[in-house]
């Protein structure tokens, strides 16, 4: 199985179990877990998220930057392995012993990780204006489903098909909207293939989590700060929805991972253009 793990999950129980389970579990790490650990700013911090990680080395990969995979055309046939960043994935090891040596010094070791600290520091400034965008999208969806359909989406169990239904037309014209802008698809994708594209799956991450929080009773999002952090856990929900499930501690990122599996589904079997 290949299984996404998140900034607050490489640690975990639940990492432990699954890598030490089967020599054949592979953990994927997406580019926003080293901003994540960069953004914290402390190479014993980075060094603690990697002790887990580096014991089982040979099953981490590492995922291509979400640039790289936002622009990769949707072909399902082995997405998979092309999103994997394969001469990072097999220099695992080597960046494991660069932060080892920053900590205990090493001036070269050092500044090319405060580099990094920085670099994370824009990337994360990036996705202010996705917050920003996101806060004017709930309100224009706070009138747009049921009270029926609302309940059946706390019932995390099973939505009903009205609420799949305006979910997946939300999604579409978000997405194709996004995706259109880049240059390799200006030719136009048929619907199976735009549900294969990363901006198409961010876009769904991203409607479940609003439709997920006015669900709960959210009528207003002011504090952008925390909605630019739950934005960033969408980066780590995104790229799960390709793979076999994603590692969290997060029972929002859990219930946004959960729904999106289950809109999918409905999605994938759906024809369209």
């Amino acid at each position: 199985m290949y299984k996404v793990v998140d900034s607050n999950s490489t640690n975990s129980p639940a990492l432990l179990s699954f890598l030490s389970h089967s020599q054949d579990n592979r953990v994927i790490l997406p580019q926003y877990l080293a901003i994540e650990a960069y953004k914290r700013g402390s190479l014993i911090q980075v060094s603690k998220a990697l002790e887990t990680l580096l014991q089982f080395a040979p099953q981490v990969l590492i995922l291509r930057s979400t640039f790289e995979i936002y622009r990769m055309f949707p072909d399902r046939k082995g997405i998979r392995k092309r999103f994997i960043d394969k001469p990072q994935s097999k220099s695992f090891v080597d960046f494991g012993m660069a932060v080892e040596r920053a900590v205990a010094g090493d001036r070269f070791y050092v500044s090319q990780l405060e580099e990094m600290f920085l670099k994370a520091e824009v990337e994360i400034e990036k996705q202010d204006q996705l917050a920003k965008e996101m806060s004017e999208q709930f309100n224009v969806l706070l009138n747009v489903f049921t009270k029926d359909e609302l309940k059946s989406i706390r019932s995390r169990s099973s939505m009903k098909r009205s609420a799949i239904e305006k979910i997946m037309e939300l999604t579409i014209d978000t997405a194709e909207l996004a995706v259109g802008q880049v240059r390799e698809f200006r030719r136009g994708l048929t619907f199976q293939q735009l549900v294969w594209t990363y901006g198409f799956r961010r876009a769904l991450c991203a409607t479940i989590w609003l439709v997920d929080k006015i669900s709960d009773g959210v009528t207003e999002i002011s504090n952008l700060e925390k909605l630019r952090n739950d934005m960033i856990d969408l980066e780590f929900v995104t790229p799960a929805t390709f793979y076999d499930g994603l590692i969290s501690s997060d029972k929002t990122a859990n219930r946004v991972y959960n729904m999106t599996v289950q809109v999918l589904e409905v999605m994938t079997k759906r024809r369209r253009g």
